[in-house]
């Protein structure tokens, strides 16, 4: 809410340029008003602020005759700083966001309305509400500043939202902001159509990952605290709303459900006057649920936000560090997850971080109110509470580890699958499958192995934390009664109820908080060895020589290892001695020498690339070399964008370029089209010429070729060679070409021979004439270049078929986005991979788990009842008479005598003694164990089941992989591949098995509510009634929320790929990045990916918050009806003891139905995750080699001959064949060659 205040001017400016520079655009969300109406809205605001401060100047004109003069002097200058504030806000609205004026009289308005609350309250006291003036006026202006909350200030920001779709967040109004109303035509929207990137609203400009880098820096040394210090303010209102929420929900409900349950056992011995004070009871029970809920959920929201903030500056910071990683220092699966996994788990912290503070205050207000409630009774919860302390931070460490050996695993298997992916061509043509099938199932196995010990261990501590809160309360109640021999009544009873249950909640969230902590603090860990590792390795790619004139090596030492990682004890150690060269500026160079000798190291040390341990590297300036690498790295992009490479498009030099490097038939052939992921639809050939392009487009002085020529026809090198490299663009560029061929040093200014690390020979251009003339070994003359003449075309042309063709070449599929529900075969993958029979045993053990916890509450009300003394007679309903039968006589003691005539159980009167408190510690014992172990076999039964589909899911999908056609790497970019095998399988192994658990569980919570509920209440049709509409506002809120944030996942899963390619294909081009200085526009390019992956996630947070309000107001409504309900047909024979269990289950009923429909739509949002593996498991397939073939004739190759008879070939069934009606018949023993043009 604090950034919500500060880009006023901007919008201004925006509207006043849109209005009069832009026709009528067309709003997704709302047609825009006209200029009346706005003024209008602009008149209203100071209206009602002026009439506010009217009412409070005649209060304190009242308030002087009893009050000094002082007080009415703070005050009317008070009001006269508000009036001056409003003056400047008309009269010159551009100083509105520098100024910050609304947040000075927000301020205002939240003073004046605890003012006039503190009045309201002073005066009820004193004179039990009589009715005077100032009262009035109290009341006047606590009602008008209600109102102003409506109204936002600025309507010329509103009108600029409404064009460009951003976000409203930063205009509305305090009630808009503080309940999420500003989100909901993004949800009605959702509801009536699907939604896309294009119709979601923008992200306001403070959560842009630009504004996120200027104000957040981290520090290796400190991740965590460099980002809360950057972020302070956001961090002090969440801490605000947090400590609202804690105290208002740690001791508001408690209290006020002790006294509504003292009205209700009192009851027949006051006056049934006294009535209102009953519903004034159950009126604040409901505030006292409603209000910190909605603090809650603001502190939760920040947190997001935060959250939001904090992964992109992690990823930028990550990326950054990629920059500057050598080719052989990297490890693809590492990177891989501290992009994704770590950067998320420690915003993750962020987002539950107020938790962290609160919870323990919660413990301690909770233990308090105990003690007032039970005496000496809590000690022995006290003691037992704090024994447990030590265990956690055993606990913490033994996680703490797992966790760290979980990653490495996952690390491991993620860096398998990337190496699989990059070199898929080549494992597919030597049939290596099943060798990479192996490795990877094997890397599984390994992961899974540790996930499993991991979940067992998180199996136990929730275990032992649900034993821990039992036990408190057993023992507390044990004390209460058996040792002190004081009655268990109603209000007692289900007051600590209701503060255990509050502690059984914490305890039962602390488990996941701990594993949050644990893993953020691993992924801290090893974000902080990533960056330190690398933090002083940037140094060697900053130019080590002053003077740029001068490139090449004094006296030099380089040594490199192709072990990953540093220049340490590896096997694989190339060194290079004493080099002693300096290349000519503005001139060509060539090195040659034998394959291996040394010579692309050479160029690498030129680089940086190289540690240089002896002497001096006379190094370009990095950023200003055009470098074109031996192993060819180009965009997932068209072949213009790779020439370009971010530099603005020249007609005339770009024509140029293409005629030069022999490209022109390609772009004229075929368009501007895409190359695929790093060129794969391109041949070799074509990929080394794009990179020449590249690189002569360039406007850097100094050319580093290495062997670019070496997959290149030879008429085309020739022509290359000749027309290219001595063309007018190479005027004054230095050149330092590397090629195993000595046959192209026409044309050199220098040339290095090279052997074995060491430079042999060095020439200059004027004692090799003679030679080169002698040894003239290029393509005879007669290859003229009349292959060449056919192909120029006019420029005019090329720029057409340049702009036009780049929607008509689309090689890179859009990634698929599901709309609707998730498909019931989605969830019959699911639940067949884990096994049908396991599905059946978690709903059995859900039941008996549900049954027995619901036993152990209702045992509580017996208990308390049985200190009670009823009549014979009352009312129940049929559904008691089954719970009667189905709990057995140790339910209710009692033997009912039913009528099937009518409705009614007669009981005789008993009256328990105190001797039978064994009885009902010994029930309520048996209940308590039986619920907690069937709880931890319902939890490990579901984990089991996650880790079996998990595993095969993995293995289907490896194996589909594996067997799917070439032309689905052509289409599909790696990013979207490792998307699946990283987060939707960590959603699998980890998330989606919890969503599952908690969807159930609070099913059966809310369906043992309504239970009690029903039998509680003698006139059911109320309770009907109330229930019907409830439902009926319930299920209007889950379905609007549902299909806006259904949609809303799916965005954020389908723009999370597009962060996964950017990071390969920086990582695979890493050295050409650095040498061209394109770091900071790839990583702009990386900042908008980010911000489209971060704003369905902010907007999915932001529906998210408005379904718990809305669902929280709706609870909250039912709970003062039930409670509004009991009390209207309160009478002696009311059971006080049932009435506290139904109410101290209202109190957690909104929490019960909001986790009904987050878990159902978390639950169905991470099936994403299945669904997007499922769609993977219908790739088509390679044609399957039969197994089993006919045995072969015994004469079989003997001879060897091919014949092939009109063959015909595509690269897919939809496209056209690219070879058509080949017939030929070669003979045994002879040996054909193929030649032709490339794309011939």
């Amino acid at each position: 809410m604090i950034e919500c205040q500060k880009q006023r001017s901007y919008a201004i400016m925006t509207y006043v340029k849109r209005r009069f520079s832009l026709n009528e655009s067309v709003n997704d969300f709302k047609t825009e008003k006209g200029i009346s109406s706005r003024i209008k809205t602009n008149v209203i605001h100071p209206i009602i602020s002026i009439t506010i401060w009217l009412h409070l100047a005649c209060l304190v004109l009242i308030r002087w005759q009893n009050s000094n003069e002082i007080h009415c002097i703070c005050w009317l200058m008070t009001w006269a700083y508000a009036s001056i504030l409003t003056l400047i806000l008309k009269l010159n609205p551009q100083l509105y966001g520098l100024l910050n004026i609304r947040d000075h009289l927000n301020t205002l308005c939240l003073l004046t309305m605890f003012y006039a609350i503190k009045h309201l309250h002073s005066y009820y006291l004193k004179f039990r509400m009589v009715i005077n003036i100032e009262y009035y006026l109290v009341l006047m202006i606590f009602c008008f500043l209600i109102v102003l909350m409506y109204f936002s200030i600025s309507e010329a920001r509103n009108y600029a939202y409404k064009v460009r779709n951003l976000s409203p967040e930063m205009n509305a109004s305090l009630c808009s902001q503080f309940m999420f109303l500003w989100i909901k035509p993004l949800i009605f929207k959702g509801f009536r159509s699907t939604l896309t990137m294009n119709n979601i609203f923008e992200l306001p400009d403070f959560l842009k990952t630009e504004k996120i880098i200027e104000i957040c820096n981290i520090s290796s040394n400190s991740i965590f605290m460099s980002l809360c210090f950057s972020s302070w303010k956001e961090l002090l209102v969440q801490f605000i709303f947090a400590m609202i929420w804690t105290f208002v929900y740690s001791i508001v409900p408690p209290y006020f459900l002790e006294k509504v349950l003292q009205y209700i056992q009192n009851y027949s011995d006051i006056n049934e006057g006294t009535q209102a004070i009953g519903y004034l009871y159950v009126f604040f029970l409901f505030v006292g649920t409603v209000i910190p809920d909605l603090c809650f959920q603001q502190a939760s929201y920040i947190g997001q936000q935060l959250s939001v903030k904090y992964r992109a500056v992690i990823i930028d910071r990550i990326y950054q560090t990629t920059m500057f990683l050598n080719g052989d220092e990297k490890n693809k699966g590492m990177i891989t997850d501290l992009m994704d996994s770590d950067a998320q788990k420690v915003s993750s912290l962020t987002r539950n971080f107020f938790y962290i503070y609160c919870y323990p205050i919660q413990i301690f207000i909770s233990l308090y109110y105990l003690y007032a409630l039970l005496d000496a009774s809590i000690i022995i919860s006290l003691f037992i509470f704090f024994i447990m302390c030590p265990f956690i931070l055993l606990i913490v460490q033994t996680f703490k580890i797992i966790h760290e050996d979980l990653m490495a695993a996952t690390d491991k298997r993620v860096g398998l699958l990337g190496e699989l992916l990059q070199t898929v061509r080549i494992v597919k043509l030597y049939v290596m499958e099943d060798y990479f099938r192996i490795k990877i199932t094997d890397a599984r196995d390994d992961e899974l192995k540790k996930l499993n010990n991991y979940m067992i261990k998180r199996t136990g501590v929730r275990t032992l934390w649900t034993i821990l809160t039992f036990l408190m309360m057993l023992l507390s109640f044990f004390w209460h009664t058996k040792i002190l021999g004081n009655t268990l009544t109603s209000s007692v009873a289900f007051t600590a109820f209701i503060l255990f249950k509050n502690l059984r909640h914490i305890l039962d969230e602390f488990p996941s908080i701990l594993v949050s902590i644990i893993q953020a603090r691993v992924s801290i860990s090893r974000i902080k060895k990533f960056l330190r590792e690398f933090e002083n390795y940037r140094e060697n790619f900053k130019s080590n020589h002053e003077n740029s004139y001068i490139i090449g090596f004094g006296n030099a030492t380089l040594q490199w290892s192709n072990n990953d990682g540093y220049m340490a004890d590896g096997l694989n150690i190339f060194t290079w001695i004493n080099l002693n060269v300096r290349f000519p500026y503005g001139k060509l160079s060539l090195i040659y020498g034998p394959t291996g000798c040394g010579k692309t190291g050479l160029l690498k040390a030129l680089l940086g690339e190289i540690k240089c341990i002896d002497g001096h590297v006379f190094s370009p300036k990095l950023g200003e070399v055009a470098y074109a690498a031996q192993t060819v790295w180009l965009q997932n992009g068209t072949i213009g964008e790779n020439i370009l490479f971010g530099l603005e498009y020249d007609v005339e030099r770009f024509s140029k370029v293409l005629q030069l490097c022999a490209l022109e038939n390609e772009v004229l052939k075929f368009g501007d089209k895409e190359i695929g992921e790093n060129g794969n639809a391109l041949s070799n050939g074509q990929r080394q010429r794009i990179a020449l392009a590249r690189a002569i487009y360039s406007q850097h002085e100094v050319l580093i070729l290495d062997d670019f020529l070496s997959a290149v026809d030879l008429h085309i090198t020739k022509y290359v060679y000749e027309q290219c490299l001595t063309s007018d663009l190479m005027e004054n560029r230095t050149r330092i070409l590397v090629t195993h061929n000595k046959d192209l040093c026409r044309g050199a200014a220098m040339t290095v021979f090279m052997k074995d690390g060491k430079i042999e020979k060095i020439d200059e251009i004027d004692s090799l004439t003679n030679e080169l003339l002698k040894h003239e070994t290029l393509e005879d003359e007669t290859l003229e270049d009349k292959t060449l003449e056919d192909e120029t075309l006019e420029d005019e042309m090329l720029e057409n078929d340049f702009i036009n063709s780049k929607n008509n070449n689309k090689l890179i599929k859009e990634e698929k986005k599901a709309e609707g529900m998730v498909k019931f075969k989605v969830y019959k993958t699911y639940i067949l991979t884990s096994g049908l029979l396991i599905w059946i045993l978690i709903a059995v053990i859900f039941v008996a788990a549900r049954y027995m916890q619901t036993v152990q509450d209702f045992w509580i009300k017996k208990w308390a009842d049985a200190y009670e003394i009823h009549d014979s007679t009352y009312k129940a309903s049929k559904l008691v008479e089954d719970l009667n039968f189905i709990a057995g006589n140790f339910i209710l003691t009692q033997t009912p005598f039913y009528s099937p005539n009518n409705s009614t159980l007669n009981y005789h009167p008993i009256f328990y003694q105190l001797d039978n408190i064994d009885y009902y510690l010994w029930v309520y014992t048996f209940a308590g164990l039986a619920t907690i172990l069937l709880a931890t076999c319902r939890t490990y039964c579901i984990f089991h089941g996650s880790l079996t589909a998990s595993k095969e899911l993995h293995n289907i999908l490896l194996n589909k992989i594996l067997s799917t056609t070439i032309r689905f790497y052509d289409t599909t970019p790696i990013g979207r591949i490792i998307n699946r095998f990283s987060k939707d399988l960590e959603i699998i192994d980890q998330i989606l098995c919890l969503n599952v658990m908690n969807f159930i569980y609070s099913c059966m919570s809310s369906a043992a509510f309504v239970i009690f509920a029903a039998i509680g209440i003698e006139i059911e049709f109320k309770f009907l009634i109330a229930c019907i509409l409830i439902a009926t506002l319930y299920i209007i809120i889950g379905i609007l929320y549902i299909y806006a944030s259904r949609d809303l996942k799916r965005l954020e899963s389908v723009s999370r790929s597009p962060i996964y390619t950017a990071f390969e294909d920086t990582i695979a081009g890493i050295s050409t990045i650095r040498a061209f200085g394109a770091e900071e526009r790839l990583r702009k390019i990386m900042w908008s990916l980010i911000d489209d992956n971060n704003r369905p996630s902010i907007l999915n947070w932001a529906c998210n918050q408005w379904l718990h309000t809305h669902a929280s107001l709706a609870g909250g409504l039912f709970g003062l009806a039930i409670g509004t309900i009991i009390i209207y047909d309160l009478s002696p024979k009311t059971s006080s003891g049932l009435a506290g269990l139904i109410l101290a289950y209202t109190v957690s009923f909104s929490r019960n139905v909001i986790d009904i429909i987050t878990a159902y739509t978390v639950m169905e949002m991470n099936m994403n995750a299945v669904e997007r593996v499922h769609e993977y498991l219908m790739l088509e397939e390679e044609q399957k080699i039969n197994e089993n073939p006919s045995p072969s004739p015994e004469e079989w190759l003997t001879n060897g001959d091919i014949q092939v008879i009109n063959l015909e070939v595509g690269y897919s069934p939809n496209d056209p064949p690219v070879l058509k009606g080949i017939s030929f018949y070669v003979r045994p023993r002879e040996k054909i060659g193929i030649i032709g043009r490339t794309d011939s």
